[in-house]
């Protein structure tokens, strides 16, 4: 299972439109920031400190080989998510990352 940290509006976009291809700093990137479970709590620190997020999980083979893993990290290139493919979210608000119920993501 990989994931994906969403803000609110990048949220509804992706409820919107059932497709996410990637927010400002994916673009100018070039690939969507993807994070393991492991990576959660250093991401969502990092990136989205004191930010209400939603993380959203995907197992990592319906990428192929449009998957990259560099410096540790899964990176998505020419390709979007897809709401279809989505295995669960979950409304993060801050606090104990390794509270999240994983058993949303199955």
């Amino acid at each position: 299972m990989i994931f994906k940290v969403l803000r609110t509006h990048e949220w509804q976009e992706f409820q919107n439109n059932h497709e996410f291809s990637g927010s400002e700093h994916d673009q100018r990137d070039g690939f969507i920031h993807m994070a393991t479970a492991e990576q959660l709590e250093h991401v969502t620190s990092k990136y989205f400190a004191g930010e209400k997020v939603y993380i959203v999980g995907f197992e990592q083979e319906n990428f192929g080989d449009d998957l990259k893993w560099e410096n540790d990290f899964p990176h998505l290139y020419n390709n979007s998510l897809k709401l279809k493919d989505m295995k669960g979210h979950y409304f993060y608000a801050g606090g104990d990352i390794s509270a999240i119920d994983m058993s949303v993501f199955k």
